[in-house]
């Protein structure tokens, strides 16, 4: 990683690992991954087939963020240590 900061395109180009997929029969299916430049951010996507709709929801340090462009602030300030 370099030290210019990280923009909205890097996080596009970044690659991803699996880390969990469930399968919730009938209700749909949700996938845990992990960003392999930044490993940082996660993104959970999550289908709901009743509903017919798609999600996606991006974590840094394991703290939900309400968009991507929160993701791209967040990873650009140090880490936040875990609170008590």
């Amino acid at each position: 990683m370099t030290s210019s900061p990280i923009t909205k395109d890097d996080l596009k180009k970044c690659g991803t690992t699996l880390l969990m997929h469930l399968n919730l029969g009938r209700q749909g299916s949700r996938t845990l991954k992990q960003c392999i430049e930044y490993p940082r951010l996660t993104i959970a996507d999550c289908f709901l087939k009743k509903e017919r709709r798609a999600e996606r929801k991006f974590l840094v340090d394991n703290i939900e963020c309400a968009s991507l462009d929160e993701a791209v602030s967040r990873l650009n300030e140090p880490k936040r240590e875990a609170e008590e």
